[in-house]
Formats: C-alpha cells, sequence, structure tokens
C-alpha cells in the first residue's frame, strides 16, 4: 500500500496547475523506478 500511494503522489503532482503538461515517457519511466517499479513489464518504449 505504501508502494502504491508514493506511486500516486508522484505521478498526480501538478496536475491541478493550468499549466500542467503531461510528462516525458522518461519521466514516467523515472517515476516507476523511484518507486521500486523496473523490468520491461514497466518500460514505456
Amino acid at each position: 500500500m505504501a508502494q502504491c500511494w508514493h506511486l500516486a503522489r508522484l505521478w498526480y503532482r501538478g496536475r491541478e496547475a493550468l499549466e500542467w503538461r503531461r510528462p516525458t515517457v522518461e519521466r514516467m519511466e523515472a517515476i516507476f523506478a523511484d518507486v521500486g517499479l523496473a523490468g520491461p513489464f514497466w518500460s514505456l518504449k
């Protein structure tokens, strides 16, 4: 549960801002890695 909460906090950070833009694929993969989700399953490319 803690890992899921950490992912959600990173994933949705800043989305309430009008100037928010979708993160790059590299940034999304970095978010996954930051919470320990690594490997081919988590690759977005």
